[in-house]
Protein backbone atom coordinates (compact mmCIF):
# COMPACT_ATOMS: atom_id res chain seq x y z
CA UNK A 1 0.00 0.00 0.00
CA UNK A 2 1.44 2.96 -1.15
CA UNK A 3 -0.08 6.00 0.51
CA UNK A 4 0.20 9.86 -0.67
CA UNK A 5 2.97 11.85 0.08
CA UNK A 6 0.42 14.52 1.79
CA UNK A 7 -0.05 11.92 4.28
CA UNK A 8 3.32 11.53 5.92
CA UNK A 9 3.86 13.45 9.18
CA UNK A 10 0.21 14.47 9.46
CA UNK A 11 -2.53 12.80 11.66
CA UNK A 12 -4.48 10.36 10.16
CA UNK A 13 -7.17 7.97 11.33
CA UNK A 14 -6.57 3.99 10.08
CA UNK A 15 -10.00 2.18 10.21
CA UNK A 16 -9.63 -1.86 10.00
CA UNK A 17 -10.81 -5.07 9.62
CA UNK A 18 -10.60 -6.07 13.30
CA UNK A 19 -12.29 -3.90 15.91
CA UNK A 20 -9.23 -1.11 16.67
CA UNK A 21 -9.12 2.03 15.09
CA UNK A 22 -6.04 3.84 15.01
CA UNK A 23 -5.11 7.66 15.23
CA UNK A 24 -1.55 9.12 14.67
CA UNK A 25 1.15 10.66 12.69
CA UNK A 26 2.03 8.58 9.85
CA UNK A 27 5.75 8.43 10.54
CA UNK A 28 6.45 5.51 8.06
CA UNK A 29 5.58 2.86 5.61
CA UNK A 30 7.75 -0.17 4.80
CA UNK A 31 6.35 -3.07 3.13
CA UNK A 32 3.40 -4.17 4.56
CA UNK A 33 3.29 -1.88 7.25
CA UNK A 34 2.60 1.51 8.50
CA UNK A 35 4.04 3.46 11.91
CA UNK A 36 2.08 5.88 13.23
CA UNK A 37 3.75 8.00 16.51
CA UNK A 38 1.74 9.59 18.97
CA UNK A 39 -1.04 7.62 18.58
CA UNK A 40 -3.88 6.62 19.82
CA UNK A 41 -6.45 3.47 19.51
CA UNK A 42 -10.24 2.96 19.63
CA UNK A 43 -11.34 -0.28 20.65
CA UNK A 44 -15.08 -0.87 19.15
CA UNK A 45 -15.79 -3.92 21.62
CA UNK A 46 -14.95 -1.71 24.50
CA UNK A 47 -16.01 1.54 23.57
CA UNK A 48 -18.38 4.08 25.85
CA UNK A 49 -18.83 6.12 22.88
CA UNK A 50 -19.56 5.50 19.02
CA UNK A 51 -16.89 5.91 16.99
CA UNK A 52 -17.96 8.85 15.28
CA UNK A 53 -18.30 10.79 18.73
CA UNK A 54 -14.50 9.80 19.20
CA UNK A 55 -13.53 10.83 15.80
CA UNK A 56 -15.76 14.31 16.29
CA UNK A 57 -13.96 14.59 19.56
CA UNK A 58 -9.72 14.07 18.45
CA UNK A 59 -10.93 16.49 15.50
CA UNK A 60 -11.93 18.75 17.65
CA UNK A 61 -9.51 18.93 20.52
CA UNK A 62 -6.76 16.11 19.81
CA UNK A 63 -6.16 13.05 20.79
CA UNK A 64 -5.05 11.05 23.79
CA UNK A 65 -2.24 9.38 23.01
CA UNK A 66 -1.59 6.26 24.39
CA UNK A 67 0.73 4.55 22.34
CA UNK A 68 4.44 6.42 21.69
CA UNK A 69 4.53 4.15 18.55
CA UNK A 70 2.30 1.42 16.76
CA UNK A 71 2.89 -0.63 13.78
CA UNK A 72 -0.45 -1.68 11.55
CA UNK A 73 -0.70 -3.83 9.08
CA UNK A 74 -1.45 -2.84 5.67
CA UNK A 75 -3.31 -6.13 4.67
CA UNK A 76 -5.55 -5.06 8.10
CA UNK A 77 -6.55 -1.20 6.67
CA UNK A 78 -10.17 -0.83 4.86
CA UNK A 79 -10.01 2.94 5.03
CA UNK A 80 -7.37 5.54 5.77
CA UNK A 81 -8.30 9.32 6.02
CA UNK A 82 -6.64 12.23 7.57
CA UNK A 83 -7.95 13.69 11.06
CA UNK A 84 -8.76 17.03 9.93
CA UNK A 85 -10.75 15.76 6.68
CA UNK A 86 -13.27 14.16 9.90
CA UNK A 87 -16.46 16.07 9.09
CA UNK A 88 -19.40 16.25 12.24
CA UNK A 89 -22.62 14.14 10.81
CA UNK A 90 -24.92 16.99 9.93
CA UNK A 91 -22.66 19.49 8.98
CA UNK A 92 -21.55 20.62 5.58
CA UNK A 93 -17.35 20.36 5.53
CA UNK A 94 -15.39 23.21 4.91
Amino acid sequence: MNLPESFENENVVVDTDSQYTYIGRLAAQQEGVICLEEAAMYNAAEGRVTLDQYLDECAAHGHAVSRQRVWVQTRRIVSLSMLSDIVKPGQASE
